[in-house]
């Protein structure tokens, strides 16, 4: 089941590149975007509060970004193949 994470409170979970970094830049006290972090998260099924996340966002226009773990390796780079 997916979970929803505030990214200021996720240095401690084991997360992808890109949220990993940005939860490393809020550790050490740098000024970032406030976002959240989806883990677990499969297709067509969603965390029971991120309707809660995105409305402490504002509710406008947000960027999506995925973070999957290990999916930069040499064997498992796919890059740009979703749709969103």
């Amino acid at each position: 089941m997916p979970t929803t994470h505030a990214l200021r409170n996720s240095q401690s979970l084991s997360l992808g590149g890109k949220a990993r970094g940005l939860a490393q830049l809020i550790g050490i006290s740098l000024n970032v975007p406030d976002g959240f972090v989806i883990k677990n998260a499969k297709l067509g099924i969603y965390s029971d509060d991120l309707a809660f996340f995105y409305q402490k966002l504002g509710a406008g226009l947000v960027a999506v970004r995925s973070s999957a773990i290990g999916e930069d390796a040499d064997d498992c780079s796919f890059a740009g193949q979703y749709s969103t």
